[in-house]
């Protein structure tokens, strides 16, 4: 943080907050990589999903198409 100047009363201070700091930015790591998991998750069940009716409704359409020709 630019222009913050930090203070503390001893070494023994300054280690116990770099520890805290450590463990806050390692818990806000899990946290991300579990939301990432279940963002990644959702998108991938879409495209499964959506391509799936995709590859479906083609093939409805191409056996429409040949019934039409088949009639005509």
């Amino acid at each position: 943080m630019p222009g913050v100047v930090r203070f503390f009363p001893d070494v023994p201070a300054a280690l116990d907050e770099l520890v805290n700091a450590r463990i806050l930015a390692v818990f806000i790591s899990v946290l991300a990589d579990v939301d990432a998991i279940k963002l990644g998750t959702a998108i991938g069940n879409y495209i499964i999903a959506n391509s799936s009716k995709s590859r479906a409704q083609e093939k409805e359409d191409k056996k429409d198409e040949n019934d039409r020709r088949v009639e005509g």
